[in-house]
């Protein structure tokens, strides 16, 4: 089991449970129909993270950018022999099956527009690891957990295609990408040695610091934007609560000289996603009570 690398699961199930409490923050304007669908539509997002998770260590592995020399934390399941590149991949295609029988079951339930965001959530799987060596990990990640879980979330629970909810998972999204980010940053050097290209490799250590910055700095930023537009309510400030560990993350990303010194910050990344995203679904739950009690 631990060879998909559940302790990622906050980045796909996060999203989904931020998605879900939007729904409750706004039921007046469009009522949930099926939370059950919304549930099922999570666990499809988590089954696909985890199946990613195994086929990208896979071609990892054949492109000899795992090893016991990398700093910071790797899945060793292939390298240490416990499980052969071959079964690690049927794995993957294993859970990526199961997720594509759920996702199937959620277009006969809900309609064929989950149709489109599984098939489009199937090729982002799929081809994250092309996308990963050719310096266009960050896209893919940003489209798949800060953009097609929220919808495919909220259109399961509700029926409606609610572009509105990209403002709010976005802000997620963003922080997603900073765990990649502050892994390619980390991984550079061994990197280049595999033949790879990331974008941190791409544009220096210089400006990864300063993209890694502006990925923090645009998710407090798009909530204060969604908080000034009415998206979202002025509960969602409780976001704030997480800007210590953000700030911390920030500055053990600028003052990096080693590599080492940031072998956990992917690690701490994910920290502040699971923080963040608790605290603004926390504020979307919280918001109809406060409104009564004020």
């Amino acid at each position: 089991m631990s060879a998909t690398r559940p302790w990622s699961l906050p980045a796909s199930i996060m999203p989904a449970i931020t998605a879900l409490a939007y729904v409750f923050l706004w039921q007046e304007n469009f009522p949930a129909r099926d939370w059950a669908a919304g549930i099922m539509a999570m666990i499809g997002a988590a089954i696909f993270h985890l199946a990613g998770n195994l086929i990208s260590d896979y071609f990892d592995y054949q492109h000899g950018v795992d090893s016991h020399n990398n700093i910071g934390q790797t899945n060793l399941s292939i390298i240490d022999g416990i499980l052969s590149p071959k079964a690690v991949l049927i794995y993957g295609f294993i859970l990526l099956t199961i997720g594509c029988a759920l996702g199937l079951f959620l277009v006969i339930r809900c309609g064929l527009p989950i149709l489109y965001m599984g098939v489009a959530g199937l090729v982002l799987t799929l081809f994250y690891f092309r996308m990963k060596f050719s310096a266009l990990g960050d896209i893919n990640i940003f489209i798949s957990f800060g953009l097609l879980i929220a919808l495919g979330v909220v259109y399961a629970a509700t029926g409606i295609v609610y572009p509105k909810i990209f403002t709010v998972s976005a802000a997620e999204g963003l922080l997603i990408v900073a765990i990649l980010h502050a892994n390619n940053t980390r991984d550079r050097i061994n990197d280049a040695q595999s033949g790879i290209s990331t974008l941190a490799m791409k544009i220096g250590l210089k400006y990864s610091k300063l993209f890694y910055i502006l990925l923090i700095a645009g998710a407090y930023l798009l909530v204060a934007v969604d908080v000034c537009w009415g998206i979202l309510p002025l509960t969602s400030i409780l976001v704030l609560i997480s800007t210590p560990l953000a700030w911390a993350n920030i500055r053990s990303m600028l003052n990096a000289r080693d590599m080492r010194q940031i072998a956990a910050l992917d690690a701490s990344t994910a920290k502040l996603v699971l923080l963040f995203s608790l605290l603004l679904s926390l504020s979307c739950f919280i918001h109809p009570l406060a409104e009564i009690l004020l």
